[in-house]
């Protein structure tokens, strides 16, 4: 066998090693993306989960009201 016959055995696997390069390059921008939405949706979570003022219901409302025109 010629030295460019040996070569020409070597090439598919190098087109393999750069097809699996390229997308694994892919996979870790997709997973870097993906990590930065889940932490902005987990800050939303906490934010969303913080105590809120409690709101009067509408009779203790209708009742204030009520007692502030007399």
């Amino acid at each position: 066998m010629s030295c460019s016959n040996n070569l020409l055995l070597f090439l598919p696997s190098i087109e393999l090693s750069l097809s699996l390069e390229t997308q694994h390059a892919a996979a870790q921008s997709t997973i870097s993306d993906l990590e930065s939405k889940v932490s902005s949706l987990e800050s939303l979570v906490k934010q969303s989960q913080a105590p809120a003022a409690p709101q009067p219901d509408s009779l203790t409302q209708t009742l204030n009201d009520w007692t502030k025109i007399r």
